[in-house]
């Protein structure tokens, strides 16, 4: 829950220092930070709906992951060779 503020957070200050659509530079004309709003997205869904059966929005979480490694080359270059070792 903690991780989804924050997350969440980040999305608004964001959108309203960049805009969200229309300005040029605007928030959804970045790809990383589309992917980010469709996470940040899914994630409150998932956690307002409960009963229902939205597994796939759960495994989009993943995706964070990739925009971690996009803002730190080396760490992208580290998992690379750490899932080479690994048979």
């Amino acid at each position: 829950m903690t991780f989804q503020i924050i997350y969440t957070v980040e999305f608004l200050l964001k959108a309203v220092a960049f805009g969200f659509i229309y300005e040029e530079h605007s928030y959804l004309r970045d790809p990383w930070n589309a992917m980010d709003f469709v996470i940040v997205s899914a994630s409150w869904v998932t956690m307002f709906f409960k009963q229902s059966n939205i597994s796939a929005f759960r495994a989009i979480r993943a995706l964070r992951t990739l925009r971690t490694l996009s803002a730190f080359p080396e760490m992208a270059k580290l998992v690379t060779l750490i899932l080479s070792i690994i048979p």
